[in-house]
């Protein structure tokens, strides 16, 4: 790993609030003259809200833990340049995924954040979808606000199949963010979609779908 790729994760760190004060310091002094770093500060900032958002009802996961996320992400290997640009999103969607107290184990907890760090990006106009080989996280921003009495709900299309089944349902923050967390094949699914749906969800599509991510490979 080069030095700038190394202060790439530090903008990563930055963001998340792992860094201590001095270190901090040096990243934002970095960023005022590079302009890939603040576009990767602000790429992560809706996550890093939808993270937060998701932490007010549950234990925010502590800096140690942050930290040793970095740690199993950083030990995967070194990153092809901007490969990996799929880095940040990777740690806020691990961060989320054990801020909401899915009671997962240590080794469980290594086996998540190892997946995610090796997920395949596929980016959209509203964000990005880590594909994993048993989940996606679908990272939005910039969703419209809903009606009252209304949803987004995500639906998947397994390849070869001509309908979507249904999937989970979330509400955005209200920046229009959230780190939606998919059950799926990844090797298996070839797309996903958004659409706004009545509470509780539908059987089905009813509305034109907001979002149409076709995964590819």
């Amino acid at each position: 790993m080069n030095a700038h790729d190394e202060m790439l994760d530090n903008v990563a760190a930055y963001a998340l609030g792992t860094l201590d004060a001095g270190e901090a310091r040096a990243v934002a002094a970095h960023m005022r003259t590079c302009d890939e770093c603040c576009a990767e500060y602000d790429a992560l900032r809706p996550v890093v809200s939808a993270v937060g958002s998701a932490g007010e009802s549950e234990a925010v996961p502590s800096p140690l833990l942050k930290m040793r996320i970095m740690k199993e992400v950083r030990a995967q290997g070194s990153r092809p340049k901007r490969a990996s640009y799929a880095l940040p999103y990777a740690l806020a969607a691990a961060c989320l995924l054990l801020a909401a107290g899915l009671g997962l184990v240590v080794e469980q907890q290594h086996a998540t954040i190892a997946d995610l760090s090796a997920a395949r990006r596929v980016a959209f106009a509203q964000g990005d979808v880590l594909v994993a080989p048993d989940r996606l996280f679908v990272v939005v921003h910039g969703l419209a606000p809903l009606p009252a009495g209304k949803v987004y709900q995500m639906w998947t299309l397994a390849k070869g199949a001509k309908t979507v089944t249904p999937s989970v349902t979330f509400m955005p923050d209200e920046h229009g963010s959230a780190v939606v967390v998919v059950s799926a094949n990844g090797a298996n699914t070839a797309a996903t979609a958004i659409s706004v749906e009545p509470a509780g969800g539908s059987p089905q599509p009813t509305t034109k779908p907001v979002a149409f991510i076709n995964l590819g490979a």
